[in-house]
Formats: structure tokens, C-alpha cells, sequence
């Protein structure tokens, strides 16, 4: 239960985060403590998705395989890394990719 209350609290706010970074890094803002404060939150960014790829199954799912939506919104979290590091998808982000794309049903739907 831990470790799927750490994965969705990661989820949810990574992406909050990375959009708050580019409106403050979108402005000229001459105090340079927040160039500090960019850091933090960028570390804590990569913790959040180191943690991410540490509790990801090996058939690329996270939490549950009945519930691809987990993975996709996992998968979410990566593609909103503020310097785009896993635009070039590494092993564990193509699994993640494969097995939402296993479960997408003829209509559209992605479920299992």
C-alpha cells in the first residue's frame, strides 16, 4: 500500500511541478536564492522518478496489472521531466509503453 500511495503522490505532482519550474524559469527573476530553490525541485523531480523505475514491475507495469491506467500515468511522469531526459526512452520506459499497448482493445479502450 506504501509503495502505491508513493507512485501516485509522484505521479499527481510531478507534472505540477514541472509546469510551476517553467513559469519561474520563463521570467527573469534577479534574486538569485531562487536559482537554489530550480534545484531542489529538479532533485526532487529525479527522486521521485528514480523511485518510480526502482518499484516498476518487470513486464513494465506499476502497482497492479489490472490497472494499466497506473502505468500510463507513470509513464506521464517521465515524459514531464523538465529537461526532457527520458524523451529518448530507456528499457524500462519501452516496457512501460509495450505492456500499455498490449492491453489497448480494438475500440480504443485501454483496459485489462
Amino acid at each position: 500500500m506504501k509503495v502505491l500511495i508513493g507512485i501516485f503522490t509522484s505521479i499527481l505532482f510531478i507534472p505540477a511541478i514541472c509546469r510551476a519550474q517553467e513559469e519561474v524559469s520563463s521570467k527573469t527573476i534577479p534574486d538569485r536564492s531562487d536559482v537554489s530553490f530550480k534545484y531542489e525541485v529538479e532533485r526532487a523531480i529525479d527522486r521521485g522518478l528514480e523511485f518510480l523505475l526502482e518499484v516498476q514491475k518487470e513486464d513494465g507495469w506499476w502497482s497492479t496489472e489490472d490497472h494499466p491506467a497506473l502505468t500510463g500515468l507513470a509513464l506521464t511522469a517521465f515524459m514531464g521531466h523538465p529537461k526532457d531526459r527520458y524523451q529518448d526512452l530507456p528499457p524500462a520506459l519501452q516496457r512501460g509503453y509495450s505492456f500499455l499497448e498490449a492491453n489497448v482493445k480494438p475500440d480504443g479502450r485501454i483496459y485489462r
